[in-house]
């Protein structure tokens, strides 16, 4: 592919990784709702319980956008795909494990959403609730990946993909590596994405200026670490793959693509340290929403990285 078909490629998965970021998100986001509400359980602090029911939230909002997103692409693409609907939900589809781990994660993690109210007396049985849903976002990263390219091989030829149940990879696979980067990512999304939700729920919630202050850094810690993270995904990558092919992936179009999504994810860090460090984080609200749109386009780089390279996995 060269330069002149990029930009074509970048505007047809702009909108799809988009809510692809939201799907990310939101699965990554009981990780950090379980583990503040435990650090609460332990330490008998407030704060991080009110900010792991607040992520809770962020979970059940971002995942219901993108299952409607997802329901309403395959109705779509359906139309001119026949045989999308039988490839999806076919007991012998490799996306099956995937569906199922997304349903199991939504179900699990609504109820752990709607239930801290009821149970913020009874912390221990809460988390036990949570725990199987974020069990299941957290393995609906590596299924997903690896029910890929089959359908994304299909596409690009244009022909209907095989029906096979779900075959784990080998360790050389290029399955693993991608499923790293998007499982890390997830989490710093989850991070990222959440100190915009928190602005954003801010007048509905309402709970106290020591909140806020105390929120969006808290959300800041989760989003810069594994920001960096998840660069390692895409270094497991360039390691596992041979010298001659790794040059010709630098040298291509899509080495730019790489440095890319590299430099977004350290700007991102950077403007969230600022909000991690920040004693009046409350005024730093352009460098949030800069460092939200930001993560889109890290995405993005992300996205199209794994769109063209996991055919070939």
């Amino acid at each position: 592919m060269n330069s002149a078909n990029l930009l074509p490629l970048f505007s047809q998965l702009a909108a799809p990784a988009f809510f692809d970021m939201l799907a990310a998100a939101g699965l990554g986001a009981l990780v950090p709702a379980i583990v503040m509400e435990i650090i609460s359980l332990t330490s008998g602090k407030v704060m991080p319980f009110k900010f792991a029911q607040q992520t809770a939230s962020l979970f059940v909002a971002f995942m219901a956008t993108a299952t409607i997103a997802f329901l309403g692409g395959v109705i779509i693409l359906g139309r001119s795909l026949p045989w999308l609907h039988t490839w999806l939900l076919s007991t012998q589809s490799p996306a099956l494990p995937m569906l199922i781990a997304w349903g199991t994660a939504l179900l699990f993690g609504t109820v752990y959403a709607f239930t801290f109210p009821a149970l913020r007396n009874r912390k221990f049985v809460h988390i036990l609730i949570g725990l199987p849903g974020m069990l299941a976002a957290l393995s609906t990263f590596p299924l997903t990946i690896a029910a890929a390219p089959d359908l994304l091989h299909a596409l690009a030829a244009g022909q209907e993909p095989p029906l096979h149940p779900l075959v784990i990879p080998g360790p050389a696979s290029l399955i693993w590596p991608f499923a790293v980067q998007f499982l890390l990512l997830g989490v710093a999304l989850a991070g990222g994405l959440g100190m915009i939700f928190i602005l954003y729920r801010r007048k509905r919630d309402d709970w106290g200026r020591d909140y806020y202050n105390y929120a969006l850094p808290a959300a800041a810690r989760w989003a810069a670490p594994f920001m960096l993270l998840q660069q390692g995904g895409m270094a497991w990558l360039l390691a596992g793959i041979s010298p001659a092919d790794r040059d010709l992936l630098l040298h291509s179009t899509f080495g730019p693509v790489l440095g890319a999504g590299a430099l977004l994810a350290v700007i991102c860090c950077i403007l969230w340290i600022c909000v991690w460090r920040s004693r009046t984080p409350m005024r730093l609200k352009g460098l949030v929403i800069a460092g939200g749109l930001l993560c889109w386009a890290a995405h993005l780089c992300a996205v199209t990285m794994a769109f063209v390279l996991l055919p070939a996995a």
